[in-house]
């Protein structure tokens, strides 16, 4: 390894290999990012690498935490992360974590725009430099084209979101994503997670023969996971209620506990309700609502609460009261466990609502007001 100049300085020799040996140990343990206390093993790590002194120690150790940042839905950390990780990284290392680095970039591109405390000329700013260093590092330009598309329609940016999916579509001789034989998982997040983004029913519904129904991989299943779980709204619209419960079904089983993906678990809940499962769908509520308030940001945030009032409003038509098992943190906790149904929508439909009008004043524009109509129309049809 290169060390920086200036070498370890005075630091004693066993105590320089201790270091190395956490830091190893580190790092192979977090290959598992289910962990629950992998985030802070993985700033640990960071921490011995400077301490060490040693330019890959330290490459490796930023580039874990940009990763474990992000499947663990530390949004603010990652960013950080990422931006050391762009302006220090270079060479051989680049090359040999290109394809993991593009993974993780092309999600915080999209992350960046969902975060609703960040100003508008940030964001485009942030997503230029990402851009700009994916390409410099060998990205093409159609997949640059893909994460434009994609973060056009999270600003409420429609029509410009259209001419850049267009120009991806022709530049791919199978026509839609995914029904393309390269990588059909991957292609059928992307054309599901535009079909999400535009609120289109229709277009959902068209791609639901062609999700993956037998991922393979770590990387294949988190895209199966979020490709079923938002086609599951637009089943139920669609009049499509078995098809409405293989989403949820197979969601939930290629769903890994990862939380990068706590927030979208809202779609099922809503789902899951709106077709009469409601115990089940609660069960969620209790199981993810205390990193969601803790940790969740933006579209997270969004997703979660709106499927949580769904899921209340509708437990609100047969009983008012609920039984649940609410951490003591929650605003509404009470310790009888006991809780009025219509109450609890209310709350949750109020923090969405406070989410979409911190997105529209910073878009200028109602996308988000619309998508949170789109959500709501599963209470009229449960």
């Amino acid at each position: 390894m290169t060390a920086f100049p200036g070498g370890f300085g005075n630091r004693e020799p066993d105590a320089m290999d201790d270091a190395e040996s956490r830091l190893e140990a580190i790092i192979a343990e977090c290959e598992d990012l289910t962990l629950p206390h992998v985030f802070e093993l993985a700033r640990e790590a960071v921490q011995l690498a400077e301490s060490l002194h040693d330019d890959e120690y330290r490459s490796t150790a930023h580039f874990l935490l940009l990763c474990v940042a992000t499947t663990q839905g530390r949004m603010r950390e990652a960013v950080v992360e990422l931006a050391w990780v762009l302006q220090h990284l270079d060479g051989p290392f680049i090359d040999e974590v290109r394809d993991e680095l593009f993974q993780v970039a092309s999600h915080l591109v999209g992350c960046i725009s969902a975060m609703h405390w960040l100003p508008r000329a940030q964001i485009v700013e942030v997503e230029d430099r990402i851009l700009r260093h994916l390409r410099d590092h060998g990205v093409g330009d159609k997949s640059l084209f893909r994460l434009r598309c994609m973060n056009s329609y999270r600003l409420g940016a429609m029509d410009e979101g259209e001419v850049l999916w267009r120009r991806y579509i022709d530049a791919e001789p199978s026509g839609l994503w995914a029904r393309s034989e390269r990588d059909p998982v991957s292609s059928a997040l992307w054309e599901v997670g535009r079909g999400w983004l535009c609120m289109d029913t229709d277009g959902i519904l068209e791609i639901s023969p062609h999700l993956p129904r037998a991922p393979r991989g770590a990387a294949a299943r988190e895209a199966a996971f979020s490709a079923w779980t938002m086609s599951s709204i637009a089943a139920v619209l669609g009049g499509r209620r078995e098809l409405a419960m293989e989403c949820c079904t197979r969601g939930l089983r290629y769903f890994r506990g990862l939380p990068l993906y706590t927030g979208i678990i809202g779609e099922i809940i809503a789902t899951l309700a709106a077709l009469g499962r409601l115990r089940q769908a609660l069960g969620l509520v209790e199981r993810h609502v205390s990193w969601t308030q803790r940790h969740g940001d933006g579209e997270d945030l969004f997703c979660f609460h709106a499927g949580a009032a769904i899921a209340f409003a509708i437990a609100a038509k047969s009983g008012r009261l609920v039984r649940l098992r609410l951490p003591r943190d929650f605003a509404l906790f009470e310790a009888s466990g006991r809780y009025d149904a219509g109450r609890l929508s209310a709350w949750f439909l109020e923090q969405t609502r406070a989410i979409t009008d911190a997105f529209s004043r910073r878009d200028g524009n109602d996308y988000w007001h619309r998508r949170l109509d789109w959500h709501l129309q599963l209470v009229e049809v449960s």
